[in-house]
């Protein structure tokens, strides 16, 4: 009598294992039968792995200008680059000012977040605004850094693209 036996494969990164403890023959494809009776390991290959589903949320452009007597306008564009949707409530932008680009101690700069918790920004879709700093005053060589999703709420696809830096105009 022949058993149906489902496994589960645990995936980690580039190749995957699988110990096989089964006493009965296991055909994984039409040309391939794997022999339980022994301890096996079987690799799998990459393009076999399933990818998840989450966004990726990425700074596309921003620019900073200071306006005399009203502190500094942030204008920003973000765009989701991976594949799931995400709560734009749930995406903040956070700034960091600092004297030079390699300022270890830059000051926080003000921040936003995308919208409301309700609405949504999609795979591939792009959001454009702006926020307000006040009580800033604009000095030779200040740098402004933005962060993305700065507390890291949102797992993403690549949490490497979310700082971009410029000087304040």
């Amino acid at each position: 009598m022949k058993q149906l036996i489902i496994l589960s494969v645990l995936m980690f990164y580039h190749s995957f294992s699988l110990l096989a403890q089964i006493h009965t023959p296991i055909r994984m494809t039409k040309t391939k039968v794997i022999d339980t009776s022994k301890n096996q390991t079987l690799k799998i290959k990459p393009e076999n792995t399933i990818l998840q589903k989450l966004p990726d949320l990425k700074i596309v452009s921003f620019t900073v200008s200071y306006m005399v007597g009203s502190g500094i306008i942030i204008n920003y564009t973000i765009k989701n680059e991976g594949t799931a949707p995400v709560a734009k409530g749930s995406v903040g932008l956070q700034g960091l000012i600092g004297f030079g680009p390699t300022d270890t101690r830059p000051f926080a700069g003000c921040g936003t977040t995308l919208g409301l918790s309700y609405q949504f920004l999609n795979p591939g879709e792009s959001e454009s605004g702006s926020y307000q700093c006040t009580n800033i005053n604009k000095s030779p060589n200040l740098y402004y850094t933005l962060i993305l999703d700065y507390n890291n709420e949102v797992k993403e696809l690549n949490e490497n693209n979310n700082k971009a830096q410029t000087t304040i105009l």
